[in-house]
């Protein structure tokens, strides 16, 4: 739809996204392009929250970690 018919797609997009009786949309991006579109149901988690969490538990339970696989 993008490259035969560019001006339905934005037709489309913009009718979606204005809808007034919708629920807020996380819209995820990489580079300045939209990469998803979600439902209010996602949680926003920081990447760097996620690992150090993850490394806490795993230290708690005396896991060994090798370079090795």
């Amino acid at each position: 739809m993008k490259a035969s018919s560019p001006d339905l797609l934005s037709k489309n997009i913009n009718h979606w996204m204005t809808e007034p009786d919708e629920k807020p949309k996380l819209i995820r991006t990489l580079d300045g392009k939209a990469r998803a579109f979600l439902s209010d149901k996602y949680k926003i988690i920081d990447n760097d929250d996620v690992f150090f969490m993850s490394v806490d538990e795993m230290g708690k339970s005396n896991m060994q970690f090798s370079g090795q696989t």
